[in-house]
């Protein structure tokens, strides 16, 4: 798992998402083969969110414009 707690607003989270796909993948470069599940929470709001992170995607070509 990788979890971001968050004070700011819930309308930030395609941001929050892409920090931690960014993390998963560096997980993922250091061996870590198993499933990795990414969370945000926002306590202010009392919401959460969780997605499955995809190792096959091409993150920096989803990510960084060029």
């Amino acid at each position: 798992w990788v979890i971001d707690y968050k004070s700011g607003s819930s309308r930030y989270r395609e941001k929050a998402f892409a920090q931690l796909e960014l993390y998963a993948h560096a997980l993922t470069k250091f061996g870590i083969n198993n499933p990795i599940h990414l969370a945000v929470i926002y306590a202010m709001d009392k919401q959460t969110e969780v997605r499955d992170f995809d190792p096959n995607q091409d993150i920096f070509k989803k990510y960084l414009k060029t």
